[in-house]
Order: structure tokens, then sequence, then C-alpha cells
């Protein structure tokens, strides 16, 4: 019930954002789209992100209070069990933020706290790692080890925003529980033997 709940807002918020943009062109960076898959062979999450419009030139552009146009956030919560009783967000602690591409052209996977005292850091902890990021179009894509945002098994809560000169724009909350080998074999099994049954019902299979 709480994933179809979930399932059932982000598309709705989808629809909503939709009908924004077409509504006002200058309604700033949107996201339009999102997604993370989790490979546990090579233990990485690949995120996307996807705009109402190619997103560098407003992560790029910033005022004179070195705010950028337009960025984006993650707030990641490492520890969720994957119990849909329990808020996937209850225990924010790695920051994932478009912010800081302009420094060096990556991606700055920081701790929440304790925070240090760099500007750029916006109050936020010290720095976990960097990843590349690609843009092609109007969506944004990077890959993360999971260890790099203290995950082990792929389970994980998260949201996202887009900001506008640091105001939030638009919000999307999900979490990723990947399934494991065991239970891809388990739908497998269960599609082939209902494959079976159907033939077996109408001629195709002959005991």
């Amino acid at each position: 019930m709480y994933r179809r709940s979930v399932s059932c807002v982000l598309a709705l918020m989808a629809g909503c954002f939709a009908c924004g943009l077409s509504a006002s062109a200058s309604a700033g960076l949107q996201i339009v789209d999102q997604s993370v898959r989790v490979g546990l062979r090579n233990a990485r999450a690949d995120f996307a992100l996807t705009f109402n419009q190619p997103p560098l030139s407003e992560l790029l552009t910033v005022d004179e209070f070195d705010r950028p146009q337009g960025s984006f956030q993650y707030e990641i919560n490492p520890d969720w069990d994957g119990d849909p009783r329990h808020d996937p967000l209850d225990h924010v602690s790695v920051i994932i933020r478009g912010d800081e591409i302009r420094i060096a052209n990556d991606l700055r996977i920081r701790d929440v706290a304790p925070a240090v005292p760099e500007p750029i850091a916006g109050g936020w902890g010290k720095i976990r790692g960097k990843v590349p990021f690609a843009v092609s179009g109007d969506t944004l894509s990077f890959s993360v080890p999971l260890k790099l945002i203290g995950d082990n098994d792929g389970v994980f809560g998260y949201r996202v925003f887009s900001t506008d000169f640091g105001q939030t724009e638009t919000m999307l909350q999900s979490q990723v529980v990947p399934l494991g080998r065991t239970v891809w074999a388990g739908c497998l099994l269960l599609a082939a033997i209902a494959l079976y049954s159907a033939q077996r019902r109408w001629g195709g299979v002959t005991a």
C-alpha cells in the first residue's frame, strides 16, 4: 500500500509539473522525472534526473550571492531497512548537490554533519567523494558506488528536489529496494508455470 501510494503521488506530481511547465516558460529548473537503478553485482547506484530544460546553463550561472540560478539536491538515508512502516527519510546522512558542479565539473557527495567551514559546502559536512556526471538533452545522469553513500545492500531512502536561486522548486520522494537474484528466479519460474498452464489449456502442449 505504501509503495502504491508513493507511486500515485509521484505520478500526480509529475502531471502537475507538466501542466505548470506548459503554462509558464519561465518556471525555472524543474524536475519532471527521476530514477535510481541499483546494480548489486557492481555495487553501484545509477541516478538520472530529467528536467524541463537542459540544466547546465542554470547550474553554471550564479547571482551576486553565489547561488546557482537552478540546481538540485539529493538527501539520502542509507540506513533505511526497507520496511514500508518505517520512514525512509528518518535519518538522512548523505547529500549530493548540484551547487558545486561549477567548481570542478563533478558531483560532490557530502556528509550531512558536522558542518565544515567552507562557503561552497553550503553548511553541510565533509566531502565523502566525487563522481563524474553526464548531460544528454534535458537529462543529467551519474553513477555512485554504494559504499560512497554508506550503503551495502542497495536498500536506501532518498528525496530529490530542484532549486531556483536557493528556493525549492520541485520535490520528489522515493526509495530503492532492488529485487535479489532469488526473487527474480522465483518470478521467472512462476511466469514459466503460468505460460505452460496457458498452453495446456489452449491445446498448445500435450501431456
